[in-house]
């Protein structure tokens, strides 16, 4: 997954959400991307809202 998102243009990415998987990869994944560039990772919580 990181390596597709790798290819993508960071600046235009502006928000990313990680709503599948494990709580503790979901938390360890956004560490990464983060550290790989990315802005505004969100791991929402269930009733959580958000403008897009």
């Amino acid at each position: 997954m990181l390596e597709y998102l790798s290819q993508m243009d960071k600046t235009r990415v502006k928000k990313m959400f990680l709503v599948h998987g494990e709580a503790e990869q979901q938390v360890e994944f956004k560490k990464t991307l983060e550290a790989n560039g990315f802005k505004n990772v969100f791991i929402p919580k269930r009733g959580d809202v958000f403008e897009l």
